[in-house]
């Protein structure tokens, strides 16, 4: 043992192994401090053809080279065609110097400029795009302003960021710290390792360094130039460490780490966490959100609360009540009964495929001419289908690019393809509510519910309309499901994680998802308090799905806007000044829109704010207004009014019938929709209440939707509101009514402890 661990070899070649190493190491100081300056971080230079794109980033310059550049001409015309967007703050110079020359004139494509001739051939301009986003430069011509022709020459074009020039010493530093950090790499490789692995440990080493540095020559050939920054190498050496420091100890610490988890993923709900869920905090959330939907169901009656779907008449109350008494009397007569042999002998597959058959069929054969918001999605999708963004910032552009997707896969935009998704998306929805309500409720409460959805008029109607209600409902009721996975195992990370991909998802759809968010960490921020480690991974699961999808809108919108913001759409301002407009009662208004254009257009605003950020800056200072002129009369609207909005009608069914096949008939509909809508509600306000205070209704996931929907409801007292936001809460009002009448089940259940599984 001694004699092994006296062994020259493995020293010898490690000797050797550096020596080559300081020897190369060395020479390419030698070679890359004498290149001149040296450049920050990475640069590029690359030949662009006529018909080649560049993109300027923000702070980027250009050198055009002009070959054959006209030497007779006093002046020149050089205009600059961008795409995606305008050409924005594009300046333009001689190479030779000169004072930066702005565009003489312009449009939303194109910019003009006007460039004296220097001495000598005019043969190089030096562009800069001082903008705040990238600038796509698709074409150019040059002018010979005395002779008056033009042609479109290629250019040799360099792209570079700013650039540091780094003193010599500087320089000597960077190199000696890389080194250094290479050195302690090798050793570390070539002492935790023997033979082939040791050589393969110090190839990992070595090889970022000099692989970048050869990657620069290789593509010089293809006339694109890398020019390698000391601190660039230093970057490159240090991963060099990672990678063998993680090769060394990486699977050690990772299998602790792993245990560790997979330890505090196995661990059981507290007691006292899940007592304290069940026994007070769920009830109480409960009784609050019932009596709410009280108030809706009875004030929503008086006469005066009128909306553009449907008028409250002064008899509209009393049909009410006879509608209820004439449901009370059929119960009585059978339908109890009824109810009770559908839900053990129904069984689940025809009662979606039912809810299929029905969306489908009204998507496909309504007709209807997409109006309001969902004529702008309709437009959208063309637009992103041709490739002219990706994000809008006046509405979510998620819907559309379903449908732009769509238009892809049959080669052509086409509505009644687009709302096959839609049409699907709502049918999955019904399975997703008899899955949850199946594990809190049981089967028969299960299958009442998925009949319920299935038959909602108001969620078989919206199925024809191409606009986010829909896919926003689908996205968060299968995060909510995706969540009722959880069962204490090392794989509800992965769920957690799916979670929040759907939510992203839904994000796109519309920047209301921070309700659900919210909901499903109250839930687990109550159940697992005293257990901070798996909170945390749980939250950190969630928040990394949702990162996914929600990283690209932020970059997007540094891009565009300036700003990284994670909204999908307009900013919080536009809602907050809707929900404090008293004549509307909160709802949207089209003089708003007016009114903050044109005050937005009045003021002196820095040159480069985005119009985006400018409405929204005077959106902001509009709401105060509102709010500060008469705080009395807001808070009145808040609190009285915009609930009976939010809850008390149906969603926008004028939209889907107005102008389908059954438009001749649509005010009949709407009466019919609006009062089963109402007579749900009324169930629904009950069955909260009876369960809250008998202590009868679960909590898990099933918590977690009812948390959603009360944050919602607070939400939309202060922002702008409309009756189809509590479309994404018509399954959770199907589960909810569908376990209250399912009878023998909730007399059960009164006399039993509640379920007690926390997911």
């Amino acid at each position: 043992m001694a004699a092994s661990r006296q062994n020259p070899k493995p020293t010898n070649k490690a000797h050797l192994a550096l020596l080559f190493f300081l020897v190369m190491a060395a020479c390419a100081l030698l070679v890359i401090f004498f290149l001149g300056p040296i450049q920050q971080g990475f640069s590029y230079k690359k030949v662009y053809g006529n018909d080649d794109a560049i993109t300027l980033g923000p702070g980027w310059e250009a050198v055009l080279k002009i070959e054959n550049a006209p030497s007779l001409a006093t002046q020149l015309d050089l205009t600059v065609y961008c795409k995606a967007g305008p050409c924005g703050q594009l300046e333009v110079r001689g190479e030779q110097g000169g004072a930066w020359r702005g565009p003489s004139a312009g449009d939303a494509g194109a910019a003009y400029f006007r460039i004296e001739k220097q001495e000598g051939a005019l043969d190089e301009l030096l562009i800069k795009n001082d903008a705040k986003r990238n600038i796509l430069i698709g074409e150019y011509r040059v002018k010979d302003y005395v002779a008056n022709n033009s042609n479109t020459p290629a250019f040799i074009v360099s792209l570079h960021p700013k650039y540091i020039e780094y003193s010599p010493a500087v320089k000597i530093g960077l190199w000696l710290a890389m080194l250094l950090l290479q050195i302690a790499s090798l050793w570390v490789a070539l002492r935790g390792n023997a033979g082939t692995r040791q050589a393969i440990s110090a190839l990992l080493v070595v090889l970022p360094v000099w692989l970048a540095l050869v990657a620069s020559w290789i593509l010089a050939g293809q006339k694109l130039y890398l020019t390698l920054a000391p601190d660039t190498l230093l970057i490159l050496a240090g991963a060099g460490g990672v990678i063998i420091s993680a090769v060394r100890w990486g699977p050690g610490l990772a299998g602790q780490f792993v245990e560790r988890v997979n330890q505090c993923m196995l661990s059981p709900v507290p007691g006292a966490s899940q007592l304290r869920l069940d026994k007070i905090i769920a009830p109480i959330i409960y009784v609050i959100l019932g009596l709410c939907l009280s108030y809706v169901t009875v004030f929503s009656l008086i006469p005066g609360n009128n909306a553009p779907e449907w008028t409250v008449g002064p008899y509209t109350w009393l049909i009410f009540l006879a509608v209820l008494a004439a449901l009370g009397l059929i119960w009585r007569l059978g339908l109890g009964k009824l109810l009770a042999a559908l839900s053990e002998k129904l069984p689940f597959w025809p009662i979606i495929a039912l809810g299929f058959l029905l969306r489908m069929a009204w998507a496909l054969f309504s007709h209807v001419k997409q109006p309001s918001d969902w004529r702008q999605f309709c437009q959208m999708a063309v637009e992103i289908f041709q490739g002219v963004y990706i994000i809008n910032p006046a509405k979510p552009t998620g819907p559309s690019l379903i449908a732009a997707g769509v238009y892809q896969l049959i080669g052509q935009p086409c509505v009644l393809a687009a709302l096959v998704p839609v049409a699907l998306a709502s049918s999955l929805e019904i399975a997703l509510a008899y899955s949850i309500a199946r594990r809190y409720f049981g089967e028969k409460a299960a299958r009442i519910s998925a009949l319920l959805l299935a038959l909602w008029p108001a969620h078989i109607l919206m199925a024809n309309l191409m606009g986010s209600d829909t896919y926003f409902s689908f996205f968060a009721l299968l995060a909510m499901w995706l969540w009722t996975r959880l069962n204490n195992r090392p794989l509800d990370l992965v769920w957690a994680a799916l979670a929040g991909l759907s939510l992203g998802a839904a994000h796109w759809m519309r920047p209301t998802t921070p309700f659900f968010v919210l909901a499903l960490l109250g839930l687990t921020a109550l159940l697992w308090y005293r257990r901070p480690l798996k909170l945390a991974l749980l939250t950190v699961g969630l928040f990394f799905g949702l990162a996914l999808l929600i990283a690209p809108m932020m970059v997007i919108n540094q891009e565009k806007l300036g700003i990284p913001s994670p909204v999908p759409a307009q900013l919080g301002c536009w809602s907050l000044l809707e929900g404090a407009n008293q004549k509307t009662q909160g709802w949207y208004s089209m003089l708003d829109l007016r009114l903050v254009a044109q005050e937005a257009a009045v003021r002196d605003w820095p040159e480069n704010m985005p119009r985006a950020l400018r409405l929204e800056a005077v959106a902001r200072d509009m709401a105060w207004q509102r709010i500060s002129g008469d705080p009395v009369a807001y808070l009145q609207l808040c609190l009285f009014q915009k609930p009976l909005s939010l809850w008390g009608r149906v969603n926008h069914q004028r939209h889907s019938l107005a102008t389908s096949v059954l438009g001749r008939w649509d005010q009949g509909i709407e009466t019919y929709a609006n009062y089963w809508h109402k007579v749900m509600l009324a169930l629904a306000a009950v069955a909260l209440l009876w369960g809250g205070l008998r202590g009868a209704l679960p909590s898990g996931v099933f918590f977690a939707m009812t948390l959603a929907a009360l944050i919602a409801s607070a939400a939309h007292t202060i922002l702008e509101v409309q009756p189809r936001y509590h479309f994404m809460f018509i399954p959770w009002l199907s589960i909810l009514v569908g376990s209250w009448l399912v009878m023998p089940a909730r007399r059960e259940r009164a006399k039993v402890k509640p379920p007690s599984q926390w997911q």
